[in-house]
Parts: structure tokens; sequence; C-alpha cells
């Protein structure tokens, strides 16, 4: 999860997860979030309970990873990396689903380019592969992930 924000890509892993465990066996999961400024986090678990529904039914678990860096759920592991992610993408273990929801492309660049993406593909799964999902859709982001 690259660019925590107020956690909502995480959170509907974990739901999904959740959601599906009791259904049929599930491997454990394994979730990193990667977070510049907690601000944002901060700011929505101190909002009025209405104004974020989705974080509601999961403040305790996001009180515990501000103040812990990590959160145990059952067959679940939630870690948060504080500072660039860039700086530490060469530490992080293989992936297979990354949200990528780093700032705007306009407003920082520096995480967007062509050397972040080849970087995450080395570090994609070796067996299983990586799929990642991000909202931008600028040309120039295109490019880079199709290099």
């Amino acid at each position: 999860d690259v660019g925590l924000g107020i956690a909502a890509n995480a959170l509907a892993a974990i739901e999904a997860y959740e959601r599906l465990a009791p259904e049929k066996p599930l491997r454990a999961l394994q979730l990193l979030s990667f977070e510049t400024d907690l601000g944002g986090l901060q700011a929505g678990l101190e909002a009025e309970e209405g104004v974020f529904p989705f974080l509601n039914r999961h403040r305790e678990k996001l009180r515990v990873l501000l103040e812990e860096r990590r959160w145990r759920g059952e067959r679940i592991v939630w870690e948060l990396k504080e500072g660039r992610f860039q700086e530490q993408l060469d530490r992080a273990p293989a992936a297979e689903l990354v949200f990528f929801d780093l700032y705007a492309p306009g407003s920082d660049s520096s995480g967007w380019g062509c050397e972040t993406f080849q970087r995450l593909r080395a570090q994609a799964h070796p067996e299983r592969g990586m799929t990642l999902l991000t909202y931008s859709a600028t040309k120039a982001v295109r490019a880079a992930l199709l290099l």
C-alpha cells in the first residue's frame, strides 16, 4: 500500500480478506503501508464518526497501527513504514498486489517514473507475479508502467 492516506485501500483489502476467509482457506495476509505524512490518517481518526464512515469499525486497529506501527489480526499482519517509499522499496518483501496511491504526479513526480516502476517490478513475487492498481491515468505514468 504505497501512500496510506486515510487507509481506504488497506482497509478494503482487510475487509475483503475477512469476508472471504470463512468461506475458503486463505494464506495469511501480510500488508505493508508506506506513508510520509500520517496527518491524513490522524485527522480521519479525529473527525466525527460520520465524516469517514468506513473508518468507524476500524478505529481501534488504526490507533494501534499508528502507535505501534503494526497491527495483528487473525492471520493478518499490517505494518506501517513511515518515510519515503522509494527509500524503503529495496528492503520490502516480494509483493503480489500493490495499491500505488502516491501524491498526484503533478504535485510530486518523483515516485512516478520508470525507475520506480522497474524497481517495483523487481519486487514482484517470484511465483505469483504482481498486480499494480493506481488511480493515475496520465500518459506519462502509463508509459512509465509499460517500460
